[in-house]
Parts: structure tokens; sequence; C-alpha cells
């Protein structure tokens, strides 16, 4: 089945409408009926023609909004939108598909600004390295996962990357609300952990520590948490046993250490800095994001690439 290129392109012209409509024309335009119900009765059956695309994002009404019913309350546990490409793939051509994807994207996003979204925070400082925490961030912050990223530093000056994006933190140590409920720590690693004004992070991962909320660190932020104790009993990783004990004088977690890219073990992640795809895995397996055969699959795309060298 082709659908009508012209009418699929005035359709694209219009994205910036709601969703459904659009959705909705756009498959009386190829001849496909969208049936919009809640997840419990989703049905595609390509057989029939019958498809659900939106996977009940309408059916969220602003009372469960304000009960605070999460993404998965609504089967939210598609993870990238291939889900809807493969759907309707051998249906239409390529133009529909896209079409459809970001009619998918513009709606989840509306309602990802109505509902309660699990808080994953970040600690930057001036000198972080950007790409170590860049892959997992990506995937957490996508519509469909129900997590929000944000940011957390010693103050609200803005910070700096090592590959020189500027960033504007979310929240400050200095007025930070421990009563946030957040579910994750990441922190990447950089050259502002050499400066003791950054060990103020402490608190914030003792915190977590006692909450038994996971903290994720990789590169020289491990060498920090060595220095503060936080690997003594805990299986980890680093940049290699000599830099962590040259770099974190306090550091006596020798026989917990391991020779790997990524080690987690219990709500600890650790990893060396060339680990960061290894990091990310590990991250979206401990939040549940990715699992099994999906998990291997998006580690694979990025570690070996689309074309194998």
């Amino acid at each position: 089945m082709k659908t009508h290129s012209n009418d699929a392109h005035r359709l694209l012209a219009k994205l910036t409408d709601e969703p459904v409509r659009i959705c909705k024309q756009l498959c009386a335009v190829i001849g496909l009926d969208l049936s919009i119900r809640h997840p419990a009765t989703t049905n595609i059956d390509t057989t029939r023609t019958n498809i659900n695309l939106m996977k009940g994002c309408s059916s969220i009404s602003s009372k469960d909004r304000a009960e605070g019913k999460s993404f998965a309350d609504y089967d939210f546990k598609v993870r990238t939108y291939q889900y809807y490409f493969e759907t309707f793939k051998n249906l239409t051509d390529g133009i529909c598909s896209e079409v459809i994807l970001w009619c998918v994207w513009i709606h989840l996003s509306r309602i990802r600004e109505d509902i309660q979204l699990k808080k994953v925070l970040v600690f930057i400082t001036d000198g972080f390295s950007d790409w170590e925490a860049s892959y997992v961030t990506a995937e957490l912050n996508k519509p469909v996962t129900g997590f929000q990223v944000q940011t957390i530093a010693i103050d609200k000056d803005p910070k700096i990357s090592m590959g020189g994006l500027t960033v504007l933190p979310d929240y400050s140590l200095q007025d930070f609300s421990f009563k946030l409920e957040f579910v994750m720590l990441i922190i990447p690693g950089g050259t502002g952990w050499r400066e003791e004004k950054n060990h103020q992070a402490k608190k914030l991962v003792d915190f977590c520590f006692g909450k038994d909320i996971p903290v994720a660190a990789i590169c020289d932020a491990t060498t920090f948490l060595g220095n503060h104790g936080f690997l003594d009993h805990h299986k980890h990783t680093g940049n290699s046993l000599p830099y962590l004990k040259e770099g974190a004088p306090n550091y006596r977690g020798d026989e917990k250490y391991i020779e790997a890219q990524s080690v987690s073990d219990a709500c600890l992640i650790t990893a060396n800095g060339s680990g960061a795809l290894e990091f990310s895995r590990d991250i979206l397996s401990k939040l549940d994001v990715l699992e099994g055969k999906e998990l291997k699959e998006w580690y694979d795309l990025f570690k070996t690439g689309f074309i194998k060298s």
C-alpha cells in the first residue's frame, strides 16, 4: 500500500497542530483505521489494518495526571520509535512512517509536561567530560521512558564542559532541597574533580548512599568517590588501580577493584574513561529502561555501528 506523497507532505507541514488529529487525517489519507484506546485493549493487527498507534496516549485524563499516573501505568514501555516505524513500514512508504513518528514524538512530549516523571540528576563541573554521559542521557530523556534528566552543580553559575558546551545547572548544592525525589545520580568525569571545591558533591553522594539511590560515576569521578570511601565496600573500577590510588590517597578498596570497562554492584555503577557505552548500558539496565535483547541491540549498534569495519 502506498500513500499519496503530496497529501503526506501537506500533513508534515502541519505538525505543530494536535498530533492525534494529524494522525487521524494521515490514516484517512492512506486508508487505515486509527483507533485510540486504553492500553489494555491495544491490538495491532496489520491483517485487518486496525492500528492503535498512540498506545493509549489520549486516554490520560486530567484526573489521572493530577493523581501522578506515570508512563508505566499506560504501557509506555515502548523504548524507541523504531516500534512505530516497524508497524507501518510494510503498509506505507517512508514519508508516511516519518510523519507518524513525529506526530507520536510531539504528542508524547506534550503529555510528558503534565505527568510525574522520574528525575535523574547529572552532577556537572567546569571541565566536565560531556561525552561520558551523552549516550545515556539522550536515551533517558526520550518522552517514552518516563524519566527526566536534570543537572546539578555546586552553584548556579554556568558550567563549561571539556568540549566547550555551556550548561546552566537546574539545581545548586547551595539551596538544594533533599526532599526532591530523584532515582539516580550520574557523575561524569572531567578536569573539575581535581579541584577541592567540587568535592562538596560528597554530601549529595552521602545522601544517595543513605537512601539507596543509585550513583553512577565514570572516569575521574570514580577517583573522587574513592577518595571519600564510597568504593571501599563495593565492586568497582576506574581508570586503573594505580591511577585511582595516586589520585585518591584515602582509597582503601583495592580488594574490590575489577579490571573492566564498567562495573555495576548494588547501587553503585563505575566505569573507566573509555567505557562510556558500557557505563550507559549498565545505567539503562539498572533503571529498567532497556533489557535483554533490546539492551544488547542498543549497545551493539553504538559499539560497532551500522557498518562493520
